[in-house]
């Protein structure tokens, strides 16, 4: 089977993380398909790279130089044309497309339907369909929400990551029903690792330090918890803020307590998971989270803020979930999770996440959602 995604989000050379959940579940999926990914860049130079990354997975990504935005759409749209012309002499046209985040790549998906009847599928990561982020869906401008409607509406399959996602979109956007499809893990990096009985508890947080994910109260919690007891520590990987870290300084966690580290390679933060006994995540919203996924494949227990999709991922075996903004609460389920740990079997939290969030997995639940689609129509 041939398909191409059409991604609005996937890393490049100008934002090396920019959809990076994305490529992997493309990976995942060019184990069972050909996949040819096209993604374009707006930027101040133009350039265009192909890059193999399997036999099976091809990246075509397009630099183009930023003009107006009637120019820049225009461009957008020719260069799909030129790329799927020259897919056709190639390969004929695609068996399906896979769209990924509606805008502006669904504009693409919806004319080739149009065109050339060749179905497509929508997947959704983007958390913006509730009135808890700056960034609502409901605060966009009218074409915004025009054009993503028609995308969802257009889609023979709607696939978000999460069942709270796809509810989300159903409510402020439009009834649609769907199937929801998680984000995926490289189960060779993220996997169970026996963890030293002897040292300091380690809890681990990964995010872009943005104010939804609320940094300020995971260290207010640790700061309530320190009090109690010294053996703890905690990593924090991500976007490096002066003002995170002065905070830090001033509750007299750091440089003691907590340990920060700037953006690292996928394979630099699964090797700090390996090393820590626990998760932490307090965010006021999440679509489903990555690192709650690989976090769980890494066979840790999960403390995080009852929100979003995480709500699907936690149970009594593998974390602890706590309302949204009361640090009270997560600092008291840090310390009953310390507590309580020898009674969470990481060996088997990891083999039950791995089941349902590997590159196979996942991979292989894509490719026979395809195989629904009738072709052509």
């Amino acid at each position: 089977m041939n398909v191409i995604w059409l991604c609005s989000w996937y890393p490049n050379a100008v934002d090396a993380y920019r959809g990076d959940f994305i490529q992997r579940q493309a990976i995942a999926t060019s184990a069972f398909a050909r996949i040819d990914v096209v993604h374009i860049v707006f930027c101040d130079y133009h350039k265009a790279t192909v890059t193999q990354v399997n036999a099976q997975l091809t990246e075509h990504i397009f630099y183009v130089k930023q003009q107006h935005k009637g120019k820049d759409l225009i461009q957008f749209f020719a260069i799909h044309k030129r790329f799927l012309l020259q897919y056709q002499s190639i390969h004929g046209l695609p068996d399906r497309v896979h769209v990924q985040i509606p805008l502006w790549s669904g504009l693409i998906a919806m004319q080739w339907k149009r065109i050339y009847q060749i179905p497509f599928v929508l997947t959704e990561h983007y958390g913006i369909y509730n009135l808890l982020v700056d960034d609502s869906f409901q605060h966009r401008s009218w074409l915004f929400k025009y054009f993503t409607k028609s995308i969802l509406k257009a889609a023979s399959l709607f696939l978000p990551v999460s069942n709270s996602l796809g509810k989300e979109v159903n409510s402020m956007v439009i009834s649609k029903p769907f199937i929801a499809v998680p984000n995926v893990v490289n189960t060779n990096l993220f996997h169970f690792t026996p963890k030293p009985t002897q040292g300091k508890f380690r809890f681990i947080h990964v995010s872009n330090m943005a104010p939804l994910k609320n940094v300020p109260g995971i260290l207010e919690a640790l700061s309530k918890l320190y009090q109690k007891n010294k053996e703890i520590e905690c990593v924090l990987i991500g976007s490096q803020s002066p003002e995170i870290i002065a905070y830090a300084t001033s509750l007299q966690l750091y440089p003691g307590v907590c340990r920060f580290y700037n953006e690292i390679s996928y394979e630099e933060v699964a090797l700090q998971v390996s090393q820590a006994h626990a998760g932490v995540l307090f965010s006021t919203s999440e679509s489903q989270s990555c690192v709650v996924l690989e976090w769980l494949c890494s066979g840790l227990p999960v403390i995080s803020s009852a929100v979003g999709g995480v709500v699907e991922l936690i149970q009594a075996e593998n974390g602890l979930l706590v309302a949204s903004h009361d640090v009270d609460a997560l600092a008291h389920a840090m310390e009953s999770l310390i507590d309580h740990y020898h009674e969470y079997d990481g060996v088997k939290i990891a083999s039950r996440a791995a089941a349902l969030y590997s590159y196979e997995a996942v991979g292989k639940q894509f490719c026979r959602l395809y195989e629904t689609i009738i072709s052509r129509k």
